[in-house]
């Protein structure tokens, strides 16, 4: 009589124990519906010449909202970007160092032309073109202006990209919407 009262009670336990250990599953735990997606940065070109970049023309972009400032010019990547590879173009202030990435365009061309625009907050001082983080392509000076009471960039020309107002490390955002489906780049190394 003890042993199948001893055999249910082992299994009530068992079933308390796995009850009491198994995950719960928290809405935390579910898969997203959509994943986001980010670029990279094209690797380094440690056996090919450098990537390269101009700033060939510079607007600023004014709304009800703040100030853009967009750069157009050329970069030749130093290697054959894939889809999910992107330069970036950022800002430069006393205090931070932020901008936004583009992909490259995928064409049989190296060197290929961009237009690209950031926001331009109070006080930034420079504006960049840049492959990673810290490898700045090309980069322009920021002025400001009075207008109406309203303090409006200017661009006031070329900045070397060693100099000291753009040496922090931009924190670029390398958000993407889409996502490459199929092969990326057959035939890439």
């Amino acid at each position: 009589m003890r042993t199948p009262i001893r055999a249910a009670a082992m299994a009530a336990v068992a079933v308390v124990l796995a009850t009491w250990s198994s995950p719960v599953a928290t809405a935390d735990d579910q898969p997203p519906k959509t994943r986001p997606s980010y670029y990279v940065w094209l690797r380094d070109c440690f056996t090919a010449p450098p990537s390269t970049g101009t700033i060939d023309t510079v607007r600023v972009l004014q709304s009800a909202t703040g100030s853009q400032i967009e750069l157009t010019g050329t970069i030749t990547p130093c290697l054959r970007p894939e889809p999910t590879h992107a330069y970036g173009v950022a800002t430069y202030s006393p205090t931070e160092a932020v901008g936004d990435a583009s992909p490259y365009q995928l064409n049989t061309q190296a060197t290929q032309a961009y237009q690209t625009s950031v926001p331009v907050k109070p006080g930034a001082h420079a504006a960049c073109l840049l492959t990673s983080e810290t490898i700045r392509l090309a980069c322009v000076s920021i002025g400001w202006v009075t207008v109406d009471g309203v303090a409006r960039p200017v661009a006031e020309g070329p900045l070397p990209v060693d100099s000291p107002l753009v040496a922090a490390p931009a924190v670029v955002d390398m958000f993407r919407s889409w996502v490459p489906v199929g092969p990326i780049c057959p035939g890439c190394d």
